[in-house]
């Protein structure tokens, strides 16, 4: 708590005075370092903390729904499929709003009624080779998202079937290397 006030205290001179502490420098070196920073306490400084837009940044949950809403509504696997593709591709690749909504997806998988969740994969492992993989941080890339829909659509299936199933993923998946991770991951568990 004491660190806390401390920063507090940096950051804010005048809460210093509020609660009755002395900052780690003395008043002269506050004023001379407050005239070279540019701190929050300063007026003209505070806009620049909060410049960033977040929204932008990110897949919204309103978005999501949308996307959500209009993925169940088309009636079948191949215009699912172009409409994740579409909706993927409209987002820069590598971005933090692509990963966010590969996230989200891969995330509702382990929920969704079993034949959307299904939809969601298989048309996401086409995607194999547009996403991007962060070689030795697979797991944090946009690949590593698109595996993991396997692997939860996979162990949400009776044992007898997921063979079968990873084996579609093999075959449809548009890149070798999404291939391998997937025959890796379950080399030795499910397809016994």
């Amino acid at each position: 708590m004491d660190y806390i006030k401390g920063i507090l205290n940096e950051m804010f001179p005048k809460f210093a005075g509020i609660d009755g502490r002395k900052s780690w420098f003395s008043d002269r070196d506050r004023t001379k370092r407050d005239d070279e920073e540019k701190r929050i306490c300063k007026p003209e400084m505070f806009p620049a903390y909060f410049r960033y837009e977040l929204p932008t940044a990110i897949y919204s949950s309103v978005e999501f729904e949308t996307f959500v809403r209009h993925f169940t509504e088309l009636p079948g696997d191949d215009q699912r499929r172009r409409f994740f593709i579409d909706e993927l591709r409209s987002m820069e690749k590598g971005s933090v709003k692509r990963d966010d909504f590969l996230k989200k997806v891969s995330d509702v998988v382990e929920t969704a009624e079993l034949s959307l969740a299904r939809a969601w994969t298989l048309a996401a492992i086409v995607t194999a080779n547009e996403v991007t993989y962060e070689g030795f941080f697979f797991s944090l890339s946009e690949a590593g998202h698109v595996l993991r829909m396997v692997l939860r659509f996979a162990g949400r299936l009776p044992k007898s079937e997921r063979a079968a199933f990873m084996s579609e993923c093999i075959d449809k998946a548009a890149d070798d290397a999404m291939a391998f991770r997937i025959l890796e991951r379950f080399r030795g568990s499910c397809i016994r």
